[in-house]
């Protein structure tokens, strides 16, 4: 991984900031090829894509609220009558 080089980093920044393309995805799929880059490529999705599930149930909690609250309102709602 230490054999990454600059031009390499900027270009994985950019395609993770980036919408996905058919240009990008066959440049992707060249660069693969290097198993440093693969496994520099896999170490930045890791840490992207993996959270810790305290960290997944917070960013959820304001939704599970609202839902909540909205179930509590249809069943009174529905037993006021």
């Amino acid at each position: 991984m230490q054999n990454i080089s600059k031009e390499e980093i900027k270009f994985l920044d950019s395609f993770l900031s980036d919408e996905l393309t058919e240009a990008g995805m066959k440049n992707l799929n060249i660069r693969l090829l290097d198993p440093d880059f693969r496994a520099y490529y896999e170490y930045r999705l890791d840490k992207k894509y993996n959270k810790p599930h305290s960290k997944i149930f917070a960013d959820y909690l304001p939704m599970i609220i609202m839902v909540s609250l909205m179930l509590i309102g249809i069943y009174l709602f529905i037993n006021s009558k």
